[in-house]
């Protein structure tokens, strides 16, 4: 898991910011809510079939108040990627870098 922090930045905000930031990515929310939820993309029987060929992959998310002007970002992977095989691995670990990325300077 990673946390990021984001002082002098609000839940409320935060909430939207990262779930605008995953829809246009192309995840929608899987699980939960915005402020505690897990984003998906590709369909969980495509893995079984192609693999690490597939786009399947999920990520949760948790924001969390830090102080009272200040805010934090857990975010983590729901799946390993394993049944994708190493590729699959690979791919999980590279969008995962990317969207921290992303998380971090937004």
């Amino acid at each position: 898991m990673v946390v990021i922090q984001k002082p002098g930045r609000l839940v409320e905000e935060l909430k939207e910011t990262a779930f605008q930031m995953f829809t246009a990515n192309g995840y929608r929310l899987e699980e939960g809510t915005k402020e505690n939820g897990v984003y998906g993309i590709g369909k969980a029987g495509m893995t079984f079939l192609v693999g690490g060929l597939s786009k399947r992959m999920k990520f949760s998310i948790s924001i969390v108040p830090a102080s009272e002007t200040d805010s934090a970002i857990n975010f983590d992977k729901a799946m390993t990627g394993a049944s994708g095989g190493i590729i699959g691995m690979s791919k999980i670990d590279g969008e995962f870098r990317r969207l921290c990325d992303n998380l971090a300077v937004m």
